[in-house]
């Protein structure tokens, strides 16, 4: 697999020191992606007030407030400044944005999601370029990771969780939704360990080696559901930890939570900001409802 980066459970008790970063973008150029996501494959470093992000731009501090609504007009604005030649109208939109009322959250959720999804629509319609691609979503990546910190401070330091591993299946490389992920785990107080599989095996070393509380599979292509099925199952096998739960995300199972039994998970997760309550439920053993929220 690609690099696995991990943070030991002592290391997410500081959360509000701590920061996500992901190194220069590699471009995946073979079969050009759909969606978006795929198109860079960061890898996720979690750390104790060192080696915070390189572009650190200056956000507006007043983060909690009423959030003002995101949606498809300020998604398409964004987009259409993150392609323009120079960086910096992006960061200013997202700035302003801040500052008339939006959350560092609503900016995870409600734009810079689906503008990466929007941008992935583009590329089908042959409304961009690769260059385009590349381009902008190397400034999401950046934007994302430049406001890690602030997203952690945002919130009351969390009760300890556990230790999830976060994963794409092999042959996936969607890494960009699972940096948002594992931003929402870490800021409620997890452990995370994220790799992006490129070999059946590496996956399985992994839960042999190490316990992991709750393992999170993301999938974005429909073709590729019966491989996840055969994965959870070989997972639970594998597992040193008998009692792992396994929860299931993505753009798949956002649109049909009722895949997530049918594959052997334990729960569905739609978004980011719903998987840190079900992998907390589902420790707890309370379960979660068909949607992947609290009942």
């Amino acid at each position: 697999m690609g690099a696995v980066e991990q943070v030991s459970p002592e290391r997410t008790l500081q959360i509000t020191s701590q920061s996500v970063e992901a190194p220069s973008l590699p471009v995946e150029t073979a079969g050009l992606p759909r969606p978006i996501e795929r198109v860079v494959t960061p890898r996720l470093r979690l750390t104790r007030g060192e080696g915070r992000a390189r572009e650190h731009h200056a956000w507006p501090p007043r983060l909690l407030r009423t959030a003002r609504t995101l949606g498809s007009a300020e998604v398409r604005e964004f987009l259409r400044r993150a392609m323009d030649g120079d960086e910096a109208p992006a960061v200013e939109y997202i700035a302003g944005l801040l500052e008339s009322g939006a959350t560092v959250e609503g900016i995870y959720i409600d734009l810079l999601a689906p503008a990466a999804r929007m941008l992935g629509e583009y590329w089908t319609a042959d409304q961009c370029d690769f260059v385009d691609v590349t381009v902008a979503v190397g400034r999401v990546q950046r934007i994302l990771r430049s406001l890690s910190h602030q997203f952690t401070l945002a919130a009351e330091a969390p009760e300890r969780s556990g230790h999830v591993l976060l994963s794409c299946i092999p042959g996936e490389q969607h890494t960009l939704g699972l940096f948002m992920v594992a931003e929402f785990f870490v800021r409620d107080g997890w452990a995370v360990t994220i790799g992006a599989p490129v070999a059946d095996c590496d996956l399985m070393a992994l839960v042999r080696a190490q316990s992991f509380d709750i393992v999170g599979f993301s999938i974005a292509c429909d073709t590729r559901i019966a491989r996840l099925k055969r994965e959870i199952a070989r997972l639970r096998r594998h597992s040193c930890n008998r009692q792992v739960r396994v929860v299931v995300g993505g753009r798949v199972v956002a649109e049909r939570p009722q895949l997530a039994a049918r594959i052997g998970a334990d729960a569905p997760a739609p978004d980011a900001r719903t998987g840190p309550v079900v992998a907390r439920r589902l420790l707890a053993g309370l379960g979660a409802s068909p949607l992947g929220e609290p009942v």
